[in-house]
């Protein structure tokens, strides 16, 4: 390369001095004139043959110097992947460790201490009371099985051993059967459950999955709504998707507490109207069963003006 560069500017050195000869001599002869014109064409040929040598050699370098950047480029794609990876790991630990150490406990010790105390008072207590100690310990063991619940699905999809079976369901049964589920719940609440479905409510989607999504939002919205309030299901069809809501007249949230949903290192502790807590892993996974049937699952909400989960899926 640096030889190349030489002998370029040698000839390039050439050139100018002949020129510079040919422009100087007042008193050249002919045959001397001609003969430093044909110098100066030769040098001009070797000038001209030496650039076109060099611009190759720069565009190959160009075209190397491309090819690294496109790998650096590369390898900082893939190092970047790693680390999301990592991250979404390690969020899934702490979420992990998180359920297992706060939320598995309280509804164990709530059902502890009920218990204990009916055993301990029975003979005491009147038959209202053990009633009411009974419907704590029933509500307990429901959110302890919702819990496991989330957790048995979401390890499937962890290990990639979840099975997606789409089909044409009718979407009017599945909210029937989940209204019948949280009756209990809603009603503790004085929550009005109401759905607004066309008569031919046919879904196309994995009918467990998309039964899941709907429970854990409908039970979401339970928690944050105030007591009397009312919790609506809606289905809107297009020709090329289902768009399903599932809208309250509750608390509602503020900007900062939508960007922390749906994501499995953060954590959103807001506590519902009735005290309820919750894990946060049934809007997680609600969101990982949306994205196995390629749709999008977002918010819409303000504070104090309640909220409306939507995801949509395509109709195929």
């Amino acid at each position: 390369m640096s030889e190349d560069l030489e002998s370029l500017f040698y000839h390039e050195k050439s050139v100018i001095q002949i020129s510079e000869q040919i422009r100087s001599s007042s008193a050249i002869s002919y045959e001397d004139l001609i003969d430093a014109y044909e110098d100066l064409s030769d040098e001009y040929k070797n000038l001209f043959s030496q650039s076109v040598k060099m611009t190759r050699i720069s565009d190959s370098s160009q075209r190397k110097l491309l090819k690294v950047q496109l790998k650096l480029e590369e390898q900082n794609n893939q190092i970047n992947s790693k680390n999301e990876e990592l991250n979404t790991l390690n969020g899934t630990k702490d979420k992990f460790f998180s359920i297992i150490s706060h939320d598995l406990r309280n509804p164990i010790s709530s059902i502890m201490f009920s218990s204990d105390l009916v055993i301990s008072n029975f003979s005491n207590f009147s038959s209202e009371e053990v009633l009411a100690y009974i419907n704590k310990i029933s509500t307990a063991i429901k959110s302890l099985h919702e819990l496991f619940e989330n957790l048995h699905r979401w390890s499937k999809t962890q290990t990639g051993t979840i099975e997606f079976e789409p089909a044409n369901f009718d979407l009017n049964l599945v909210v029937d059967r989940i209204f019948s589920l949280l009756k209990t719940h809603s009603e503790n609440k004085s929550i009005k459950l109401s759905k607004i479905l066309p008569e031919e409510s046919i879904v196309f989607g994995d009918v467990n999955m998309i039964e899941t999504i709907i429970r854990n939002l409908t039970s979401n919205a339970i928690k944050f709504t105030n007591f009397g309030g009312e919790i609506k299901i809606i289905l809107i069809q297009t020709s090329k998707f289902n768009k399903i809501i599932i809208e309250d007249n509750g608390v509602g949230m503020d900007e900062e507490s939508k960007n922390k949903l749906f994501k499995i290192n953060e954590k959103v502790t807001t506590i519902g109207t009735g005290k309820e807590v919750g894990s946060g892993l049934g809007l997680i996974l609600s969101k990982e069963f949306v994205d196995i049937h390629n749709g999008n699952i977002w918010v819409e909400s303000e504070l104090n003006q309640g909220s409306r989960f939507i995801f949509r899926l395509p109709k195929q």
